[in-house]
């Protein structure tokens, strides 16, 4: 009787302790707020160790910055981290409502990179000098395609117009040395080395990566110049949909309703309405996450206003081999700007877990081109792109990681009375990698990987037959070792070894170290670049409009640099000051241009003589208050070549870009102000007058353009922007592919909304 009575009070004891311990879990409330403005940070995400029971857990903050801690209280180990903002790590004892404060990463220095070296690390850690743009940047200026953003925060990098689509130079050189990349895969374009910026819409964005010249060695062709890598967008609450409609003044009234009322026939109709399409850009995201599991759905739309301009003064092209002037009248001969419409729609799915990452993504994009031309006749563009990964977390802190991608972007000529679409090209890019990385030592992190990569082109340009489908593939060997020699000094060391179809093995090393001396930051890096022969450069056999032929040759060599890079960061956190100078020489060889033949009937690609590019680049940031941020850049490009041979890119040799932005949050409301302008020096170019096949040299005079954007979001639901592009009116007297096409002053109203 005496053990039963024990037994069942040692019961009640154990039962009422477990009651207890029941009861006394409680949901504490956490706010996380801005330091600086004390305002709400939605989506802020907040992770907690309880150091009495070893209890954890972790959410992301609601609208208005609240999170619940289920936990028995006393000390915690929380983590708290946004977007934007420093990272919180601290010891707290549990109270409700908890506030806790983050502080603005002005200089985007506590984010996260991965595009350098491919493993996790800070910006103002990583040995590869990093400029990161973030969705504060993106909407400050209230960018609507990846265009906007680059041309203001990169003085060093232009945009023209060139044909159908755009023409991008960057440190000096044209845009096939620049590596486009969405979520780090490549993106196919066949358009002389530029990719369709249209496809990437800046509400879709997260964060934009660009590491300078050829840095890295993981990226291998077309980065000699610049690596530009596109995070888009992840969900980071449970459930969130943003929708928002942007409409701007028209460019130009082409066509009266009674010219188009009175077409003949129904094609004219078309054609004439097609002239004056309304500026639209709308955009409708959708994101999920539940429990491991998340997505995010996105579509988008644009439709833009064709013009044409004319010359505002005589232009005058000397012509060195025929020793005479030139002198074309002033509005003779329009430039066109066609209009189009497009839409893209993407899709992303993933799931997460402690030791396995697995995501899928997919999209399609469509893109008319609305000419002036009366032939029957416009382009039309299609993109379809797969893609994902799956990883596995190892138990040394390293992981395994396998990812595929498949982009196929055509080309076709559509018959506007028909309906038929005619293939003019096809280009595919594939690519598979597995990648390994571990952690040794704590001092090393060592990364090793296999690449395939296969790029096919079916075009109308390598035969007078019709189609023909010419391919390439590569498989690469990647390996790179990533150490901390000491608490100042880290370094990256790296080797690409690579098996081409068409030109056999070639290597590419890299080396970057990074020295910190208290409030300074330096980096070197020594490296060597390269860039294969495109397969039209390789094959191609075209009879261009009856002129002149343009002849491919299959045994041009692979374009080569070497590539030095010098910079260092100021960073004083207590003025909120942040300097970046950067200095760099690209020694480049073997470079892919064209050549007349002695008759001047064929322009044959081949081999150039070495040349040379120096750069210089000064960028700065200051939050000279809670409200006010200035930031600044200043960019000088001077080439080295033989006149006879190699011709100069179209930047010009300096520019400045400029922003003032100015922000106050009063209750629920934030007001952004925004004044960005870019300064591009004048210019002298080498250009090919292709109805003659001769070279002319031609001055551009220097020209600036400045634009307002004012936006104001309540309750951090709806926002309405009003901006003015190009505000002082300017249009180029003389209007080229390597001059601005603006057609002047231009208003546009944004009005969005995030349930």
């Amino acid at each position: 009787m005496r053990y039963q009575i024990l037994l069942t009070f040692s019961l009640a004891i154990l039962f009422s302790e477990s009651l207890v311990g029941q009861v006394a879990d409680k949901n504490f409330k956490v706010v996380v707020t801005d330091s600086g403005t004390a305002a709400p940070l939605p989506f802020a995400t907040v992770c907690w160790q309880s150091l009495s029971d070893k209890a954890s857990g972790n959410g992301v903050a609601n609208a208005n910055g609240e999170v619940m801690i289920k936990s028995q209280g006393g000390r915690v180990v929380v983590s708290v981290s946004c977007l934007g903002y420093r990272p919180l790590r601290d010891t707290v004892v549990l109270s409700s409502p908890m506030v806790l404060s983050l502080s603005e990463d002005i200089f985007n220095l506590e984010q996260v990179t991965v595009t350098g070296t491919r493993t996790p690390r800070t910006i103002k850690e990583s040995a590869v000098f990093t400029q990161m743009l973030t969705r504060k940047d993106i909407s400050g200026i209230s960018a609507a395609t990846i265009k906007d953003v680059l041309e203001m925060e990169m003085p060093s990098l232009e945009i023209n117009q060139h044909g159908n689509g755009n023409s991008i130079t960057a440190q000096g050189m044209e845009g096939k040395y620049t590596l486009v990349l969405v979520d780090g895969e490549r993106m196919a374009s066949e358009s002389d080395g530029n990719i369709d910026l249209s496809r990437i819409n800046a509400a879709n964005i997260e964060q934009i990566e660009v590491v300078r010249g050829a840095s890295s060695t993981l990226y291998g062709s077309n980065a000699m110049g610049n690596v530009i890598n596109v995070i888009s967008r992840k969900p980071q609450s449970p459930f969130s949909v943003s929708v928002d409609l942007r409409y701007a003044q028209p460019n130009q009234q082409n066509n009266t309703a009674s010219k188009i009322s009175s077409a003949e026939d129904g094609y004219l109709k078309d054609y004439y309405r097609n002239q004056d399409l309304l500026n639209l850009n709308g955009d409708i995201t959708m994101g999920y996450r539940f429990k491991r599991f998340y997505g995010n759905s996105y579509f988008g739309f644009k439709s833009f206003d064709g013009y044409q301009l004319y010359n505002s003064k005589d232009d005058e092209r000397y012509y060195p081999a025929l020793q005479k002037t030139v002198v074309i009248p002033a509005s003779t001969v329009p430039f066109s700007v066609n209009g189009f419409f497009d839409y893209t729609f993407s899709q992303k799915v993933g799931i997460t877990g402690r030791q396995w990452n697995s995501e899928a993504r997919g999209s399609y994009y469509r893109h008319e081109d609305m000419d002036f031309s009366r032939d029957g006749t416009h382009y039309l563009y299609t993109d379809v792109t797969l893609g994902g990964y799956t990883e596995r977390r190892l138990a040394t802190g390293g992981s395994v990681r396998l990812s595929l991608s498949h982009d196929s972007n055509s080309k076709f000529s559509h018959r506007e009375k028909t309906g038929k679409d005619n293939l003019d090209n096809r280009h595919t890019v594939q690519s598979g990698k597995l990648v390994y990385t571990s952690n040794l030592n704590q001092r090393h992190v060592i990364l090793g990987g296999i690449e395939f990569n296969r790029e096919e082109l079916r075009s109308n340009r390598f035969t007078s037959g019709g189609l023909k489908t010419c391919d390439v593939t590569d498989l690469v060997l990647v390996v790179q070792d990533e150490a901390k020699i000491t608490n100042r000094l880290g370094v990256v060391g790296g080797l690409r070894l690579g098996l081409n179809s068409t030109f056999n093995e070639y290597y590419t090393p890299s080396l970057s170290a990074k020295y910190a001396l208290a409030r300074w930051g330096f980096r070197f890096t020594v490296a060597k670049g390269f860039r294969t022969p495109t397969l039209k450069e390789l094959y191609m056999k075209w009879d261009h409009n009856g002129m002149f032929w343009i002849i491919g040759d299959d045994k041009l060599k692979p374009e080569q640099s070497i590539f030095y890079s010098l910079s260092t960061d100021y960073v004083n956190s207590e003025k909120k000051i942040n300097i970046t100078g950067i200095v760099s020489y690209n020694q480049v060889s073997q470079k892919i241009d064209g050549v007349w033949s002695n008759n001047q009937t064929q322009f044959l690609y081949s081999n150039m003589k070495p040349y040379a590019i120096f750069t210089a680049e000064l960028l700065g940031r200051w939050k000279v208050s809670p409200s006010f941020l200035l930031k600044a850049g200043y960019s000088f490009t001077h080439l080295y070549y033989d006149d006879l041979e190699v011709k100069p890119s179209g930047s010009s040799p300096h520019s400045v870009t400029a922003q003032v932005e100015y922000g106050l949050t009063q209750g629920d409301n934030r007001l952004v102000v925004n004044l960005s302008g870019k300064v591009v020096g004048a210019k002298k170019l080498s250009v090919i007058d292709e109805n003659i096949n001769q070279f002319y040299n031609v001055s551009y005079p220097a020209y600036q353009q400045w634009n307002l954007n004012v936006s104001n979001t309540y309750a951090e639901r709806y926002t309405v922007s009003f901006g003015v592009k190009n505000i002082f009116d300017y249009t180029s007297p003389i209007v080229t592919f390597n001059t601005s096409t603006s057609v002047g002053r231009r208003f546009f109203l944004l009005v969005g909304y995030t349930f």
